[in-house]
C-alpha cells in the first residue's frame, strides 16, 4: 500500500502518526524546510465552540493515544465592541503554541513518529496522482480542492499577524469586534508568554495592499503602542468539501484543506489533528472516511451559521450583543455553563440569517 501525504502540518503528521500504529509508512511531502509555520504564534481553542465535552488534550489523549499539551488554560476572555467592553471568566479554554518552536503541537507530533518528511519538497496533486494508491491532501489551502471543483466558500480573508512585546497575562485574550477596521472580521490578541503575544487583525473581502489601512485604523483607535518584532500576512480560506461531488475515493482532504476550520473566528487545530488521524484510520482499516468526519463537518456548517449572522451586523449591532454578554444571567447561561454549545444555538441563528 503506497500513501503520499502532501503537507506536514497538523493534520499530516496526525495522519502519520495514525498510519504508523498499524504499521504503515506513508511518504510525506513538505514544501517548506521546517516543521510548522514559519513564525511563532500562539492558537486558541474555546470550549463553547467546540463539540467537546472534555478537555480536548484529554480527549486525543484518551481516544487515540496522542499526548499533546497546551501552554496555558484560558480563564479570561475580553471582548470589545466599538464602544462597549465585555469580560469573561471561567475556563473558557486552552493556548497553545504553534509554529517551529520545540514546545508547539506541530512538533509535539512530529516527535512522536518515526515517519521521514521530504522538508523543502515541492510535488504537484497531477504529478503523483498516478502513483499512489491514497493521497492525503493536508497542503493547509484550498487550491488542489477548488481544481478539482469539489471546493465551496464560506468566508475568504486577509489576515496581518504580529509578534508583539509586552507585559501580558499568559491565561487571557482579547478579541475585537468593529466593522471601521475589520468589516465583519475580528481581531484578537493571545499570549504566547508572559512577554510576548500574537496581535491578529482579520479582515474579509480585501486585497493584500489594502490591509495596511486597516491596520493602521486598529492600532490608532485601540491606541496600541506595542513593541512589534514580527509581522506575517496571509491569504485565508474557509470553506467545505463537496463530499458528494468527490468520486475519487483514494483522496483524502484534511485540516483546513478539509474545511475543519470554522469560519466564524477561525479555529481549527484540534479538528485538524482529528481529521488527519481519521483519515489514517479510514485508509488502514477500509473504513468510510465521510462518515467518520461527518460529526465535525456537522458541527462546523452549524457554527457557520453564526458567520452568516456576523456578516449581517454593523456597529451598533455589536455594541448591543456585548451589552448583553455583559449580563450576569447571560454570562452565567452561557459562559458558565460547561454543558451549553454555541452550536445548541444554530436553529435559532439559522431561522433569524432566513
Amino acid at each position: 500500500m503506497s500513501i503520499a501525504i502532501l503537507g506536514a502540518g497538523l493534520s499530516g503528521l496526525s495522519c502519520a502518526f495514525q498510519l504508523e500504529k498499524y504499521g504503515i509508512t506513508p511518504i510525506v511531502f513538505e514544501k517548506k524546510g521546517y516543521i510548522g509555520d514559519s513564525s511563532c504564534t500562539a492558537g486558541i481553542y474555546l470550549n463553547n465552540l467546540s463539540r467537546l465535552f472534555m478537555n480536548p488534550f484529554s480527549y486525543l489523549n484518551k481516544k487515540y493515544k496522542l499526548e499533546l499539551f497546551p501552554l496555558n488554560s484560558l480563564k479570561r476572555v475580553t471582548i470589545n465592541s466599538p464602544s462597549k467592553k465585555a469580560v469573561i471568566q471561567g475556563k473558557e479554554g486552552y493556548i497553545f503554541q504553534r509554529g517551529p518552536k520545540e514546545n508547539s503541537i506541530e512538533n509535539q507530533i512530529f516527535k512522536k513518529i518515526k515517519t521521514p518528511i521530504n522538508l523543502s519538497t515541492l510535488v504537484t496533486f497531477d504529478s503523483i496522482k498516478n502513483h499512489f494508491d491514497y493521497i492525503v491532501v493536508a497542503t493547509g489551502d484550498e487550491n488542489i480542492a477548488r481544481e478539482l471543483g469539489v471546493w465551496e466558500d464560506t468566508y475568504n480573508t486577509y489576515t496581518r499577524t504580529a509578534i508583539i512585546k509586552g507585559r501580558f497575562d499568559k491565561t487571557s485574550a482579547m478579541v475585537w469586534f468593529n466593522t471601521e477596521f475589520c468589516k465583519s472580521g475580528f481581531a484578537f490578541l493571545i499570549p504566547e508568554s508572559s512577554k510576548s503575544a500574537n496581535l491578529g487583525l482579520v479582515v474579509n473581502d480585501i486585497t493584500p495592499r489594502e490591509i495596511n489601512y486597516f491596520w493602521k485604523q486598529f492600532l490608532e483607535t485601540q491606541n496600541l503602542d506595542y513593541i512589534i518584532t514580527e509581522t506575517k500576512e496571509s491569504k485565508n480560506g474557509c470553506g467545505f468539501i463537496n463530499t458528494k461531488a468527490m468520486r475519487d475515493n483514494n483522496i483524502y482532504f484534511v485540516g483546513n484543506t478539509g474545511g475543519f476550520t470554522d469560519s466564524f473566528i477561525g479555529i481549527g487545530a484540534i479538528n485538524a489533528i482529528e481529521s488527519g488521524i481519521l483519515a489514517g484510520e479510514a485508509i488502514a482499516n477500509k473504513l468510510s472516511y465521510n462518515q467518520l468526519i461527518k460529526p465535525m463537518l456537522d458541527h462546523n456548517t452549524k457554527i457557520n451559521e453564526f458567520r452568516r449572522l456576523m456578516n449581517l451586523l454593523n456597529n451598533k449591532d455589536f455594541d448591543n450583543i456585548v451589552n448583553i454578554i455583559k449580563l450576569p444571567l447571560a454570562k452565567r447561561m452561557i459562559y458558565q455553563n460547561p454543558i451549553l454549545k454555541a452550536s445548541m444555538l444554530a436553529p435559532i441563528v439559522k431561522y433569524i440569517n432566513e
